[in-house]
């Protein structure tokens, strides 16, 4: 490129070493005022011999990579951010999408969110529109939307533009950022934070930190401010692409299963937090977490779990897939706060079918009994009551097996409440005292308040106000001395 700069401005006589050649370009340049556009440049060494001498020069060099090298030679870095969405609206209507942006918007949206409003990727699918002049903005969707094809479908004449020019990117990255790359797209999340990955890659804070900054240096990832990143969505994809490439099934194994139990230690994290009364199970870790980031405040305990409530019940679920049977009950347990707090009614059950299965499945019988207990719950708020009463039951029995007078007496408690609400008053009293009873004899003062609650309560229903004024004063004189 040098050379022809040099022949351009007349030079009749070229060198051939690029020193040469470069100090005859600031010769020529010294007086001139010149606009030089430079596109794709790969590195800073291969920007600064192109700088013209004179300092009434303008010079522009587009790049996958950020150059801050180039900031030592007076440089300005303008990052430029994805489209808007109007604009990629725009664009595609532009190039070929036409009447079809304007007739089917809902379709166009998902489109271009799914093209991740990179300019590159809008314009390849607008020029696949314009050679199908029948095809549904509808249908594309449909294609873009599916991963494993998302890359075919953003071709012209055949060239993958889109894979080529992340793969440049990509190629020009150290082992360890090619490596941290891969792992990171094979993490169900669309929110990547420091802490998380490094977990997920078994590395500390500092080193993952670095691996993630040259991510953003070569604008592979994006940095949200903080230790949180994300991915565009073309790219996560390109990433994950590469991992089931490149890396063996243990290996990708690994990656997730660290994700896992760093999922499991920030719930119980919260968990504590929130519940410090709950007696918790001690938590058991194949991969520890390297990092994990503090709760200072219950709030802001609930607030992950709000936000994280779709990656934890996916968590949930491939755990359980994958036969990790006993993080699938642990992480279903730490939840708790969750569910008690939130109430999503499908999850909850969900959660529980699939962590009291797989506690049976390892014969955690613990597990299982904590499970049934809590899901007994679940399915009383759902309103299925005789489900939620055999539930109670199997958890009361098992709780009996092992021993454990306060699990069963929980499970006493919740059948119990669960015979009130099918209005069998006397098997409600009837549980509900034994549930009493257990709770005294291990010395749960609070549990027998409450055990006390819904006696009083029943006592209520039946019109029977002495016992009631019996069992609710009771109540009060245990939170009073509990004080």
């Amino acid at each position: 490129m040098l050379e022809h700069f040099l022949r351009a401005l007349g030079a009749t006589s070229v060198p051939e070493g690029l020193a040469e050649r470069s100090a005859l370009w600031r010769s020529m340049t010294t007086d001139c005022r010149l606009a030089v556009l430079l596109d794709d440049g790969l590195s800073a060494a291969q920007i600064r011999p192109l700088l013209p001498a004179s300092g009434d020069c303008l010079v522009v060099t587009t790049s996958r990579r950020q150059l801050t090298g180039l900031l030592m030679d007076g440089a300005v870095v303008h990052q430029l951010e994805t489209l808007a969405p109007e604009a990629a609206l725009e664009l595609l209507a532009r190039g070929g999408g036409g009447a079809r942006v304007r007739d089917d918007a809902v379709a166009a949206r998902d489109v271009v969110r799914l093209c991740a409003y990179l300019p590159l990727a809008v314009s390849l699918a607008a020029a696949h529109l314009a050679v199908r002049p029948r095809q549904p903005l509808s249908a594309m969707a449909e294609q873009l939307a599916d991963d494993q094809a998302l890359f075919d479908n953003l071709t012209v004449d055949g060239e993958d533009a889109i894979r080529a020019a992340i793969d440049a990117s990509y190629r020009l990255l150290s082992d360890g950022a090619r490596s941290l790359y891969r792992a990171a797209g094979l993490l169900p999340v669309a929110r990547l934070e420091l802490p998380m990955v490094a977990s997920a890659v078994g590395g500390t804070v500092a080193r993952t930190g670095l691996a993630l900054d040259r991510l953003v240096e070569s604008n592979l990832l994006h940095h949200l401010g903080g230790d949180v990143y994300r991915f565009h969505d073309l790219v996560r994809s390109h990433a994950r692409e590469r991992a089931l490439a490149e890396e063996d099934q243990p290996d990708r194994d690994v990656v997730l299963r660290r994700f896992a139990e760093w999922c499991l230690a920030m719930t119980a994290a919260a968990q504590r937090v929130l519940t410090p009364q709950h007696v918790d199970p001690e938590r058991e870790h194949l991969h520890p977490p390297t990092a994990l980031v503090p709760f200072t405040t219950k709030q802001a305990a609930l607030a992950w779990l709000g936000a994280e409530r779709g990656t934890l019940m996916g968590v949930v679920r491939s755990s359980f897939e994958a036969g990790w049977f006993d993080l699938c009950w642990q992480l279903v347990d730490a939840m708790l706060p969750f569910f008690f707090r939130f109430r999503p009614a499908q999850e909850w059950i969900e959660a529980h079918e699939l962590g009291a299965e797989a506690a049976r499945r390892i014969g955690h019988r613990q597990g299982l009994s904590r499970m049934l207990i809590t899901g007994g719950g679940g399915l009383r708020n759902a309103g299925r009551y005789e489900e939620s009463a055999r539930w109670y039951e199997e958890a009361a029995e098992v709780a009996r097996a092992n021993g454990d007078r306060l699990q069963r007496a929980r499970a006493l408690h919740g059948l119990g409440n669960t015979w009130i609400w099918m209005g069998r008053l006397p098997e409600a009293r009837e549980t509900l005292r034994r549930a009493l009873e257990e709770r005294a004899a291990v010395g749960y003062r609070r549990g027998v308040a409450l055990s006390r609650v819904s006696l009083g309560e029943i006592a209520i229903r039946l019109g029977e106000y002495r016992e009631a004024m019996r069992e609710l004063g009771s109540f009060v004189w245990i939170i009073v001395r509990t004080r």
